[in-house]
């Protein structure tokens, strides 16, 4: 369950091998400053390439992995349903090609 002082939104963001717009929607999040306590990230790809990379780089960050392409919708569900049984109220779904800006 979050910390009542963090925000109730997690972040899903559903992936297919975009590592490197990966990285910059991950970075775009970290730099904009707002208080997402929980980045789900679901990969719809055959394998994950970057995640032991991105694992220690960025805070709160979760990989799931689930070994068929579910689609957009399928991924966001399924970022959602673990966002949601960690305790979130509020689910933010991205592609990977998304920059969040703080203004």
């Amino acid at each position: 369950m979050p910390d009542s002082a963090v925000s109730d939104v997690a972040v899903g963001i559903v992936n297919y091998g975009s590592s490197l717009e990966l990285v910059r929607c991950l970075d775009s999040l970290s730099a904009a400053g707002f208080p997402f306590a929980q980045v789900v990230v679901v990969d719809n790809g055959p394998r994950f390439t970057v995640q032991d990379e991105l694992r220690g780089r960025y805070e709160g960050l979760r990989f799931i992995n689930p070994g068929v392409n579910l689609g957009f919708a399928g991924g966001a569900n399924r970022a959602w349903r673990e966002a949601h049984a960690l305790g979130y109220r509020y689910g933010l779904i991205l592609n990977p090609d998304v920059r969040v800006s703080p203004s």
